[in-house]
Formats: C-alpha cells, sequence, structure tokens
C-alpha cells in the first residue's frame, strides 16, 4: 500500500510532551486506518486502533498492516488494540464462545506485526443486571474461554479487560485469575457516578492503559472540555500519577483539539483546578 502524505493532525507537536505516552483513536479524520494514522502520528505518541465488529469488513487486511507499521517505523509511535465490541466470549452458547475465541486469536495474530502494547477487550455480560448465580456461571464462561485464548499463545499481560457500563466487580475474578491487565476508562466511570480515584487505588498495579474523554449527562466520548468542574478536578489528579499510556478516547478533529487543549493547560499549570477533598494520590 503507497502511504500518502496527508496534512497532520496540527502544525504543532505533543509527542514527548507530558510524562506518560498521550495518543487518540484511529477513527479521528473521515479516513481509513492508514490515513487517520498518518495524520495523527507526526504529532502524538500512540495510536488506539479500534475494530468495532470481528467481521472482515471490520478488520484491517495485511496491506494495512504493512502500512501501519511502515509509519510507525517513520514516526516514532506505539499502537494500541481495541478489540472488537461484538465478541461474546462469555454468551451462553458454546459454539458463540468458540467462535469468539477463534475470533480474538486471529486478531492478535494479524496485529502482532505492529508490536502493540496492549489489546483492550471488553468482557460483556449477556444482561445488565444479573443474580448472584448468574454473575458466577458468567464468570466461569468467561474464564473459560480466557484459558483457551491463552492455550493459544495470548500473553494476559499485554490483554487488558476494559471497565464498561456494569459493576467491574464481576469481572474482577477473572481478571485476578488470569492475570489480565486493566484498562481504567475514566469517562466510563465518570458516567456511572463512580469514583475514578477509588478505582486507580484498588487497581493501580494493573492499570496498562486509560482511556480518557468528556462526559455530558449520559454522553460519553466528548472532548474534556464538556467535563464538570469536579469530574475537570479529578482528571486533573489522576493525571499527576499515571506512568502508563493515555489514549484521549474520541472520535473528531475538534473534540481531539479541544481535549488537547485541556491537556496543555493541565501541563503547564494553568487549569487552576483544586485536589479533591479527601484524596492524597
Amino acid at each position: 500500500m503507497t502511504i500518502v502524505s496527508p496534512p497532520p493532525l496540527s502544525p504543532r507537536s505533543w509527542k514527548g510532551k507530558f510524562p506518560f505516552p498521550l495518543g487518540t483513536t484511529s477513527f479521528i479524520f473521515p479516513e481509513d486506518y492508514a490515513g487517520n494514522v498518518a495524520r495523527l502520528a507526526p504529532c502524538l505518541d500512540a495510536i488506539e486502533l479500534l475494530f468495532f465488529e470481528a467481521t472482515p469488513r471490520g478488520l484491517p487486511d495485511m496491506a494495512t498492516i504493512g502500512a501501519l507499521a511502515e509509519l510507525a517505523d517513520r514516526w516514532p509511535i506505539t499502537y494500541n488494540v481495541h478489540l472488537p465490541l461484538d465478541l461474546a466470549l462469555g454468551s451462553q452458547d458454546r459454539e458463540q464462545r468458540a467462535q469468539a475465541v477463534e475470533t480474538t486469536a486471529r486478531i492478535l495474530a494479524l496485529t502482532t506485526p505492529l508490536s502493540p502494547t496492549t489489546w483492550t477487550l471488553h468482557l460483556n455480560p449477556h444482561r445488565d443486571r444479573m443474580d448472584a448465580g448468574e454473575i458466577r456461571a458468567w464468570q466461569e464462561r468467561i474464564g473459560g474461554s480466557i484459558a483457551r485464548l491463552l492455550d493459544r499463545g495470548a500473553n494476559p499481560v499485554r490483554i487488558s479487560a476494559e471497565n464498561i457500563l456494569y459493576p467491574f466487580d464481576w469481572a474482577e475474578p477473572v481478571i485476578a485469575r488470569f492475570g489480565l491487565s486493566i484498562c481504567m476508562d475514566i469517562g466510563h466511570l465518570l458516567r456511572q457516578q463512580e469514583n475514578p480515584l477509588a478505582f486507580f487505588d484498588r487497581h493501580a498495579a494493573s492499570i496498562s492503559i486509560v482511556h480518557l474523554h468528556g462526559v455530558h449527562g449520559q454522553r460519553d466520548h466528548q472532548s474534556l472540555e464538556t467535563l464538570p468542574p469536579d469530574g475537570a478536578a479529578i482528571v486533573a489528579t489522576l493525571l499527576r500519577v499515571l506512568h502508563c499510556e493515555v489514549s484521549l478516547e474520541v472520535f473528531s478533529h475538534p473534540h481531539l483539539l479541544a481535549s488537547l487543549a485541556f491537556m496543555d493547560r493541565w501541563r503547564q499549570g494553568e487549569e487552576n483546578l483544586d485536589r479533591p477533598k479527601g484524596h492524597t494520590l
């Protein structure tokens, strides 16, 4: 694949400007994976490759993987991979679980040449509300799928389970059992009115990547500029102690530029946000 040289995200660069690698998603511009990366790589440290569907049309081909590898050589960037949302690793149907394991293993093999820092996985429950028995059964099904995936050679530390919109303690026993890492999504926690500082205190040693985005009402993945003062103060507090990769998980050019402006103000000490009371991070 011939790599085009479209105009970069900005004349500015944020590479190496923070105490952590800073990146964003591959869905910022209305272009393909290589087109987005070509515009983002000159300005950022990392790219989150988003795979929303586990179908051939939803995944890059080998030519695209080659182009992404070439762009990483041209610009010092790293990749992380967000695995498809429709992987039914905890399905009640055995065949669906087996297919999900095969699909996940295939995507890991496809993207391994890019040396991703992590593959982020949603451990989706089949229902939003489950009783204790249903939770245990789901955990056993998820655990069986993860075990088969690791038997295929996957490295558990490089698979990060993301907190999504259900109680994270449902997934904690599976994560601990197999030694998975954690993708901390701050926006999801704020949307659920959960305390991101308490989540970080509990899981800091296992967090390998942070997804960061604004929340406005029940809409997440917005610009960081949409955060209310309390949310902005929490984010500012967390940014002081993070050293893992941080992905601005937004999906448009305006939202990314506004979020980078927020990050600039934090870095320059101009945010003037008080540390939330009762926390000593």
